[in-house]
Order: structure tokens, then sequence, then C-alpha cells
């Protein structure tokens, strides 16, 4: 929000890290809805659905394209997590991208690289 607790008028895309994924990831898909109809994409990066099965997600809301990007290597989050979040999300008609590249638990190039890919694609 900007100074006056207005969300941005243009295009957002959340993105989040670890449990910032989650985060990201509730706030998109949540009970409530997303923030703000600008909201126009979200990336999990080496996080995690909070509950891919149950109803702390709103499915019946708009589809937020979603990209899940995770570590293979991954040794605090395991990248199963993602899979199963893929495939949750892919059964609930959510658009969403699932990668999984050489790196650990980690923000860095390697990990950064799908994400800037499906921006500029976007």
């Amino acid at each position: 929000p900007d100074a006056d607790g207005a969300a941005p008028e243009g295009p957002l895309v959340l993105v989040g890290f670890s449990q910032g994924g989650a985060l990201a990831l509730a706030v998109a898909h949540g009970p409530v809805g997303p923030a703000t109809d600008a909201l126009t994409g979200v990336c999990c990066l080496g996080g995690f659905l909070l509950s891919p099965d149950d109803a702390t997600y709103d499915w019946e809301g708009a589809p937020t394209p979603t990209l899940l990007v995770h570590g293979a290597d991954d040794d605090v989050v395991d990248p199963q997590q993602a899979r199963a979040g893929a495939r949750a999300l892919e059964r609930r008609g959510i658009p969403v991208e699932h990668c999984e590249v050489a790196t650990g638990h980690q923000v860095d190039a390697t990990l950064l690289a799908p994400v800037v890919a499906w921006l500029a694609g976007r």
C-alpha cells in the first residue's frame, strides 16, 4: 500500500521466499481473496502451501497465476512440498508453473532466474 493505505493501481505480483512464499500464496489464494484487483501473479520461492487440501484458500475466487520455484537440494523445506502444492493448485484450476532448480534453501541467481523469465513473459 501507499502512504494513504491504498493498494497500487498497476499490475502487482507478490513474491516471497520460504515462509514468505507461503504467506504470499495465502494472500493471493486466501479466504478473503486477493488484497487488490491489481494482483496479477504470485511467486513462491522455496516455500509451500500452508494447507493444500483444506479450506484455508479461496479456490472459487479468481485464479491468480502462480509460479512455484524450489531448490532440488533444499534441506529446510522438502521439494516434495512444492510438488504437492503444484498438484493441489492444478486440481483447483489455478494456472501454475512449477520448477526445481539446482540449489538449496537460499536466494541466489539460480533460484531467481525462473522468476525473472516468468515475469518477463507476463
